[in-house]
């Protein structure tokens, strides 16, 4: 890391065009909401992205810095921009298992069904990554659980091939919760 005349960090060249721009990138990494606020004020583009495509929001999601997140939503962040591989917000979330962060995302309207080049999900980076208190979440608010990506395989066949016990364990919750409940109702029926 370098340092410039102004005070603002240089990540190598690679971040951010103006000084400025990278210091919001860095202020949503660290969660730091008291220069992210002044740096809005200042008219900074919240959606400015880095020679990756990735926007500070991004930033946030990947290091789990859910109180950034939703700064930077309620300054109309784009919550479904992708970087140059097809990767948003949430699924960079969803892949780390950051849970927080995936819950402050689909709050402020991230699109949980969103497909990156691969045609994975939130939920099947979840399956691959073995986290399953994330794609617990994810299930819990709402991911189809039998999306297909381009190779045909749904987050459930990732969890099964990567033996991914975590993940597995929260679709059989799943499962046993619908199960429980159209029980009841069938129960109830008769």
């Amino acid at each position: 890391m370098t340092k410039d005349t102004s005070d603002k960090f240089i990540l190598g060249g690679m971040l951010g065009r103006h000084p400025v721009t990278l210091d919001l990138h860095e202020a949503a990494s660290r969660g730091d909401t008291k220069v992210i606020r002044e740096l809005i004020e200042k008219g900074v583009d919240v959606n400015a992205s880095d020679d990756f495509g990735g926007t500070a929001i991004y930033n946030a999601a990947a290091n789990s810095q859910s109180n950034s997140i939703r700064i930077l939503a309620s300054a109309n962040a784009k919550l479904d921009v992708s970087d140059k591989r097809g990767i948003t917000p949430l699924h960079k979330a969803a892949e780390n298992g950051h849970t927080r962060a995936i819950i402050a995302l689909i709050d402020s309207g991230a699109n949980i069904h969103q497909r990156n080049q691969d045609g994975d999900t939130p939920l099947h980076l979840t399956a691959r990554n073995n986290h399953g208190d994330a794609a617990r979440e994810l299930l819990r608010l709402g991911a189809y659980k039998n999306v297909k990506n381009n190779r045909g395989k749904t987050a459930l066949m990732l969890a099964q091939a990567c033996s991914a016990a975590a993940v597995l364990e929260a679709f059989k919750e799943k499962s046993n919760r619908r199960s429980f409940w159209y029980k009841l109702r069938k129960f109830f029926r008769r």
